[in-house]
């Protein structure tokens, strides 16, 4: 097995909001070594240890493969294009642009893309269609 500990897989689970974290909290009162306490129950889901390996060697090679696949991609003359955008949001200009670029290099480093369009300020809902018309209207002007 990969040489990581029971509780990095829970923190990387957590981290990716995977579906069996989100377990609603039950409040009993119980008798705890003769006395009446408030505790809290969950249910609480187990992987078989025949299956922890494979689990874990699909979530390590995940990305080696999926950019052997963009590489795959790209030697049949696909052209690998990246879109990144920030919510309108409170922080600075210089802060938003550093975000902005940790996108960017993250596209490239991970799905070796070889261009990449930016949003500088555009939330989720609105239509990709109109975020190219104000995107091409601004290198116009």
């Amino acid at each position: 097995m990969i040489d990581k500990t029971i509780q990095s897989f829970g923190t990387w689970c957590k981290t990716k909001k995977l579906l069996m974290l989100n377990v609603p909290i039950k409040r009993e009162r119980r008798n705890v070594n003769g006395k009446i306490s408030n505790i809290r129950l969950r249910k609480v889901f187990v992987l078989k240890r025949r299956y922890l390996d494979n689990l874990v060697k699909g979530i390590v090679s995940y990305i080696a493969d999926y950019q052997s696949h963009i590489k795959n991609l790209k030697k049949e003359m696909f052209s690998i294009v990246g879109y990144v955008r920030k919510s309108p949001g409170s922080e600075n200009e210089s802060t938003r642009i550093k975000l902005l670029q940790r996108m960017v290099d993250c596209l490239i480093n991970r799905s070796l893309v070889e261009k990449v369009f930016v949003s500088c300020r555009c939330s989720a809902s609105e239509q990709l269609f109109r975020v190219i018309q104000m995107m091409q209207k601004s290198l116009l002007n």
